[in-house]
This record gives C-alpha cells, sequence and structure tokens, in this order.
C-alpha cells in the first residue's frame, strides 16, 4: 500500500472533515486542504507515519508497523493533554481503529488486484436508519 492509497482509505473511513484530501498535491505538504476539523494534529498525524515510513514521494510504500510506531507517541501525548477534549479522543480513537482496519483489509485487496480472492468492500457512506418507529406519536390538542 502506498502512503497516498494510505490516506485515501483513512479519509473513506473516518470522513473528508477529518482528512480533507488535496487530488492534486505532489508533496506531503500539500496533501491536506485547510479546512480539516482539527489541523495540526491531522498534519502532526500524516508527516509522521510519512517520515516513520521512510517515504519519500506520495506514492512509496507504508507498512503496518511503521505507521503505528509513528501514531502511538502523538496518541500518547493526544491522551495525555490537560488540553485535550472529546472530540480529539474521539479523532484518535477512530484514527487508529480505522488504520487497523485498512491493514487488516489489505492483504485481501492485494490478492483481488492479483485476481485471486475478493477485495473487502467498505461502505462510503452511513446506515439509514428510519425514525418513523421511534417517533413518539402526540395527540393534537386541536
Amino acid at each position: 500500500m502506498t502512503f497516498k492509497e494510505l490516506t485515501q482509505c483513512l479519509a473513506d473511513e473516518i470522513g473528508y472533515h477529518q482528512v480533507p484530501l488535496n487530488s492534486h498535491a505532489h508533496q506531503v505538504n500539500d496533501l491536506l486542504e485547510g479546512c480539516a476539523l482539527h489541523h495540526e494534529l491531522m498534519q502532526r498525524l500524516m508527516g509522521a507515519i510519512y517520515r516513520n515510513n521512510g517515504c519519500r514521494k506520495l506514492v512509496d510504500g507504508v507498512t503496518r508497523a511503521a505507521t503505528l510506531d509513528a501514531v502511538a507517541p502523538i496518541r500518547l501525548d493526544v491522551l495525555r493533554s490537560p488540553r485535550t477534549d472529546i472530540d480529539t479522543k474521539r479523532l484518535m480513537d477512530d484514527f487508529c481503529q480505522a488504520i487497523a482496519r485498512i491493514f487488516d483489509n489489505e492483504p485481501a485487496q492485494s490478492a483481488h488486484q492479483q485476481g485471486t480472492a475478493k477485495a473487502v468492500v467498505r461502505a462510503k457512506y452511513g446506515q439509514v436508519i428510519s425514525f418513523d418507529p421511534y417517533r413518539r406519536r402526540l395527540k393534537s390538542w386541536s
């Protein structure tokens, strides 16, 4: 898996509002658009993953171990910080879980590209839940 593929999978997993990818980026500094919800944290995470995997271009390969090694100290800093709010904590949890899911599905995707097995398909959109069964039916006084 390349660094650019990883970031695209992360955007699909945790959302564009957290990982706003610039599709025309050619360098890691241009990878994210300036509208990420936690922009500084996301830049820090992406930069650490890029450096820890020894990437020089966006199409260089990344590994699970190097990626998790890059994220771990940042996650620890965020969780220990007294300034961390619940949204930042949830982002870190979602980010780490997304990385685990992406790399868990990677062998299936590689096999699918070679035509030997099916890839695991991730849903791009959320599940739609009807509110009708949960609405309280109120009597009208009119």
